[in-house]
Order: C-alpha cells, then sequence, then structure tokens
C-alpha cells in the first residue's frame, strides 16, 4: 500500500499541524506502508535531518518526505499538484489522506476526469460550516456544508479526530462512508521518560505547553492564576501567534499579582516540551468558548501531558471529556471559565496524595493515545478499504 497526505505545509513549520501529520506518517510507516508527503521547503538540509532536530522525529525507512521548492511562489501549488498527480498514476492503487476540502474537491475531480485509480479517505478536524455559522456568517456556512457533504458522498473512507466530532458528523450525514474515529497521539519514548519533581510544601508549579491563539483559551490561564493562592506559579511554554504572547506577557507584567507569578519561555523546538513539563507539579490545559475548542479538538498537549505522569487540570469539555475521567485520570473543572479552572487547582493543592496518583492513572492511560497506536489503527483501517 502506497499512502499520500495531502497537506500543503511548511517544511519545518512550528505549527501543531505540521507535527500531527508527520507523527502520523512515520507511525503508519513503521506499520510496512509507504508514506510521502510533499511539504513546502522552507529551509536547507536533509529531510531527516530536520524531521530529527525540530520534530524529534526519526524517521523510519517507509517515510518519504520530498519537499516542493518555494523558490518561485508562483510555480510552488503547481508543482505541488504535479506531484499528487504523479503519485496517483504510480500504480498499486494509491490512498490520499486529505484534510483541507479545496484539496480533497481537487482530487476527487482529477481522478474522475482522468480515470485514475486511487482511494480517498479525509481526515476531518472540524466542521467548517458549523464553525462559519457560530461566527455568523450565514452564507460562508451554506457553501462549506455543501462542499463538506460533496467530501463526505465522494471520500472512500471519512477519519474524525475525537468522538465529539465523529457524532456531529454523523448526525450530517443520513448515509455515507464509514466514519474511524482516530485521536491525535504523543511519543510515549520522549514524554513517558519524564519522572514528576518531588513536591514543595509551600508552592506549586504549573505548566502550559502550546499555542496562545485566543479562541483557544490561553488568556484563561492568567485568569485562572488570579484566582488561585500565592503559592500556585505558572510557566507559559510557548510562543504562536507572537502578537498574543506580547499581548499576555504586557497584561502579567501590569499586574502585581501575576507578575512574579508567571514565566514565559517563549516559542520553544517540540524537541524541548518535555523538559519544562519535567520542572511541574500539574500541568494546567484551557480551552476557548467556541466549537473548535470545546468539540472540534483532540489537543497534542493533552496526550504529551498525560504521558509525562502529571495530574492534568481541564476544563469539561466535551472533547477534553471524552479522554479524561474527572479524579481518575485528570482533574477537571466544575466550568470553563478561569476561576473554574482555579477550583481544580485548589482541589489539587488539598490533597497532593491524590493529584500524585492521578497522574500515574494518567500516564497508564496515554498508552492508548501513542503515536504508535495511532499508526496501527490506520493501518488496519485502510486495509479494509
Amino acid at each position: 500500500m502506497r499512502v499520500a497526505w495531502v497537506q500543503f505545509f511548511d517544511f519545518p513549520s512550528p505549527k501543531a499541524h505540521a507535527m500531527q501529520i508527520l507523527q502520523s506518517a512515520a507511525a503508519l510507516a513503521r506499520e510496512g506502508v509507504g508514506v510521502w508527503c510533499f511539504p513546502k521547503r522552507r529551509a536547507p538540509g536533509a529531510s531527516a535531518a530536520i524531521l530529527r532536530e525540530t520534530f524529534a522525529i526519526e524517521a523510519p525507512a517507509q517515510l518519504h518526505i520530498e519537499p516542493v521548492p518555494t523558490t518561485i511562489k508562483a510555480l510552488c501549488s503547481l508543482r505541488y499538484r504535479r506531484r499528487l498527480l504523479r503519485f496517483a498514476r504510480g500504480g498499486d492503487r494509491p490512498v490520499f489522506v486529505a484534510r483541507q476540502l479545496r484539496h480533497a474537491l481537487w482530487l476527487d475531480r482529477q481522478r474522475r476526469r482522468r480515470g485514475l485509480d486511487c482511494r480517498l479517505v479525509y481526515e476531518f478536524h472540524n466542521l467548517e460550516h458549523r464553525l462559519r455559522a457560530e461566527a455568523g456568517d450565514s452564507p460562508g456556512a451554506a457553501r462549506l456544508r455543501a462542499q463538506e457533504l460533496a467530501v463526505c458522498r465522494r471520500a472512500d473512507a471519512l477519519i474524525a479526530i475525537g468522538e465529539p466530532l465523529a457524532d456531529d458528523l454523523r448526525e450530517l450525514l443520513d448515509d455515507g462512508p464509514p466514519v474511524h474515529v482516530l485521536p491525535d497521539g504523543v511519543d510515549l519514548e520522549r514524554f513517558g521518560a519524564i519522572t514528576p519533581p518531588p513536591p514543595i510544601a509551600d508552592r506549586l508549579r504549573l505548566v502550559y505547553a502550546g499555542s496562545l491563539y485566543p479562541e483557544k483559551g490561553a488568556d484563561r490561564l492568567l485568569d485562572c492564576l488570579a484566582a488561585c493562592p500565592s503559592e500556585v506559579e505558572l510557566t507559559v511554554v510557548g510562543g504562536n501567534a507572537p502578537a498574543d504572547l506580547a499581548r499576555m506577557r504586557q497584561r502579567a507584567a501590569a499586574d502585581p499579582t501575576l507578575r512574579d507569578r508567571v514565566r514565559f519561555t517563549g516559542r520553544v523546538p517540540p524537541a524541548r516540551v518535555p523538559e519544562h513539563l519535567a520542572a511541574a507539579d500539574a500541568i494546567l490545559i484551557p480551552a476557548g468558548p467556541g466549537l473548535h475548542s470545546r468539540r472540534y479538538t483532540s489537543p497534542l498537549k493533552l496526550f504529551e501531558s498525560m504521558a509525562a505522569g502529571l495530574p492534568v487540570i481541564a476544563p469539561p469539555t466535551p472533547a477534553i471529556a471524552s479522554v479524561l475521567v474527572d479524579g481518575q485520570t485528570g482533574l477537571l473543572a466544575p466550568g470553563e471559565s478561569g476561576a473554574d479552572l482555579a477550583v481544580a487547582v485548589r482541589r489539587l493543592l488539598a490533597d497532593r496524595a491524590a493529584a500524585a496518583a492521578i497522574g500515574r492513572r494518567s500516564r497508564a492511560a496515554a498508552a492508548t493515545y501513542s503515536w504508535q497506536a495511532r499508526g496501527r489503527s490506520l493501518a488496519a483501517f485502510l486495509r479494509t478499504l
């Protein structure tokens, strides 16, 4: 079997979707499947070296990263599409895994127009028409709904990255191809090697590692810290987007109750994230108010936090509650606000031993969400096609 991931991402890239694609592709390749990616070339050097140094991925033999040159912007997209067509004509009935509507619809047109014998699998990360409707754009929502239904009808199979998204997808479809639930994952070898630090009686060290977009609830990190006792400290690891990092730094510097209790590292390479988690007592994960953050996410930081063996403090959104069990594998807040997260922090402070036990159970549960488990599940699913 030959599989091509259809996403024209930067290589290397600091964004989570690049890590998700490359880890998934590498895991699938370790299952004996030939996997190809055609990203945009953004740095010189061998692909294997970039994978190792930027993404902490050792490239298996079956993984083929073939970057597309970006020296002439006008030709970039054309070169990319030519790569995909060449792959489609390579025999062996290849499989395309797409995660953008325009790519999937273009591929479907090409295979029908040119008589290409290939399979199309669409990986849903959200329902775009519901996000657009939530933003108040009814015409845009209607257009995107038609496109999503067209992809569902024409794809050979569908993937949803979480149970809430799969439920909404099945509600959308009267009939259609099978929907396979395939959450994101974690590198157990890297994050499972973390040794939780010994507790300090008069201090609680929280950490957040991820993007700082407001729609992801990043501002609730500071809301939470402001509502916590003075012995609680927070390290924020991440810098996307730079304007959001600057805004949060400015707010913390202007608030005397926060100024000495929060530290911002800025953006760090994925390979360095484990060392920051290893210096914390617990991991804080917020959520934004919208569908994308509440239902349509399978956050890498959640699975990395679980694998680290530290208690995870998070809101009870459908996406997170489909993974964590309150009091067993995580500490779920009573609501989604920063003040609600602070209530869960106080629960942790009141019983540090119980919190440590939650961390141990969370680490055991993380094995279900390893990248290799995702690769095995995806390989088995694709072979049914």
